[in-house]
């Protein structure tokens, strides 16, 4: 997995994410194994089905959409974990298409991260407070 971090305006991060070729394959092929262990297809024995018989069954885009799904959840923390940033909220993803068998898959999200703040110095802060007395009209007054 690769990162790649690029500063917006305002304490805002704009990280993008590429996920490799291979790891998208494995993950592809846990989930068609984990829909065969899950589900019950007509002829066949549990976690034993072929996937054009998963496929035709749930859906094409079912197992992309499970694995991205997945990968999203996963990634991002890992990502900010990497690039050691300090989020204040969630991410706030752009535009995801499913992930495809054989190719790598990049997305980016924007967070807001903590302010970095630059101290000038480490000297005490003098306050001068004026002293309370109380004036001869609010000595009448009373």
């Amino acid at each position: 997995m690769e990162t790649k971090v690029e500063s917006l305006e305002g304490n805002k991060v704009k990280v993008t994410v590429t996920v490799d070729a291979a790891d998208i394959d494995g993950r592809i092929g846990k989930t068609y194994k984990d829909f065969a262990r899950r589900y019950n297809f007509p002829g066949f024995r549990k976690g034993k089905a072929p996937r054009p018989v998963i496929d035709n069954a749930l859906g094409a885009e079912a197992v992309a959409a499970t694995v991205t799904d997945e990968l999203l959840n996963s990634s991002w923390t890992a990502a900010i974990e990497a690039e050691k940033l300090f989020p204040v909220g969630g991410p706030a993803m752009d535009e995801t298409e499913l992930v495809k068998a054989g190719e790598p898959y990049e997305y980016s999200f924007t967070i807001e991260t903590r302010p970095e703040i630059d101290l000038a110095n480490y000297d005490k802060v003098a306050i001068e407070m004026p002293f309370a007395e109380a004036t001869d009209a609010e000595i009448e007054e009373q």
